[in-house]
């Protein structure tokens, strides 16, 4: 077995890695939920009339976003046990965000194509950032 530590130094080792690791994770978790929310927030302003979508077409590109997502659901539930209120946080982020975008009338953009552009282009720029920030693993932090 390994080296035994003390419940100070566990508890000073565990909150470094909280204090290092947590923030992160917890602002990657909320533009997952502005991600996830977006497709439905893009249909309220004509997405499906604009792609010409006929029949079950809209719905099929929601199962299509949500099969790699529920692979992937009981740890991101596990996780989101902590983080309740980020979820809650991202839905009315998102839906103020798409309500000031769909108030752009451009005659060649339309509201959310911008939405998808605006958002995408966020989660981006902090992935790129996170990419290089965060250490390679929690042993690491």
């Amino acid at each position: 077995m390994g080296p035994r530590f003390s419940s100070a130094t566990e508890r000073a080792y565990v909150r470094r890695r909280d204090y290092w690791l947590l923030p992160f994770m917890s602002i990657m978790y909320f533009f997952n939920a502005v991600d996830r929310s977006n497709l439905g927030n893009a249909e309220t302003d004509g997405m499906s009339k604009d792609l010409g979508f006929v029949g079950e077409q809209h719905s099929l590109l929601i199962l299509l976003f949500y099969i790699p997502n529920g692979l992937c659901d009981l740890p991101l539930n596990l996780l989101a046990i902590r983080l309740v209120l980020d979820a809650l946080l991202a839905s009315a982020f998102s839906g103020l965000v798409s309500f000031g975008v769909f108030q752009i009338r451009d005659p060649y953009v339309h509201g959310w194509m911008l939405l998808f552009v605006i958002d995408g282009a966020l989660t981006m720029i902090f992935g790129v950032v996170l990419f290089w920030w965060l250490p390679a693993s929690p042993k690491t932090a």
